[in-house]
């Protein structure tokens, strides 16, 4: 996987985190599958949801 997709799936991972969190009151079964989600997805990359926000790089194109 290439760091512009390593970046793509933090970016996703925090939408989901963002989007459980946002939801939590309101639609908690959404919420729920939201958060289980992002773990499955962070899981794969060995970091903690709430980590992927820490890890984004806005212009990962400029590393390549």
């Amino acid at each position: 996987m290439g760091r512009t997709e390593y970046q793509d799936e933090l970016l996703i991972i925090a939408a989901l985190v963002l989007f459980a969190r946002e939801f939590e009151g309101a639609e908690p079964a959404t919420a729920a599958r939201s958060w289980e989600l992002a773990q499955r997805r962070a899981a794969k990359h060995g970091i903690a949801p709430e980590e992927a926000v820490l890890r984004f790089d806005i212009n990962p194109e400029e590393h390549d």
